[in-house]
């Protein structure tokens, strides 16, 4: 609604304005290339999200492999020390001969190299969970 006043004052009036879009192709064109845009983020935010999805799971599996392994190698890392300690025993009692001793030392000292790249391993899989959570950051 307008209201006027013409002639210094001496006339005044009311007026109504209406405005309406007339729809055309251009319009219609420009709706459509909208809801094209839209469905294709949608789209390439789904892709995201399972890519995400499944670096994530694939993560976790991985972390789990590791710490199982990292496990596993320290049980095999306590066998062997164990047997080590009996071997010398046997050595000193004159059970057993110097080459045995020595062959088990050496199985021992590979077993704790392989316990230190299993821990390594696992400790380098729970930093890629906590980095990609962003529980972790290189500058922290």
């Amino acid at each position: 609604m307008r209201l006027f006043s013409e002639q210094g004052g001496r006339e005044r009036g009311a007026g109504l304005v209406l405005s309406m879009p007339i729809g055309g192709a251009n319009r219609r064109a420009v709706a459509d290339q909208a809801e094209a845009e839209g469905l294709a983020a949608a789209a390439e935010s789904a892709a995201v999200r399972l890519d995400v999805q499944e670096m994530a799971s694939r993560d976790v599996t991985r972390a789990n492999s590791a710490m199982q392994a990292w496990q596993q190698s320290r049980e095999a890392l306590n066998a062997q020390m164990a047997a080590l300690s009996k071997t010398r025993r046997g050595h000193q009692l004159g059970a057993i001969d110097l080459a045995d001793v020595l062959q088990a030392e050496r199985l021992t000292h590979a077993a704790f190299r392989t316990e230190a790249l299993a821990r390594a391993e696992a400790n380098r899989a729970i930093n890629c969970l906590l980095i990609d959570s962003h529980n972790l950051w290189i500058n922290d």
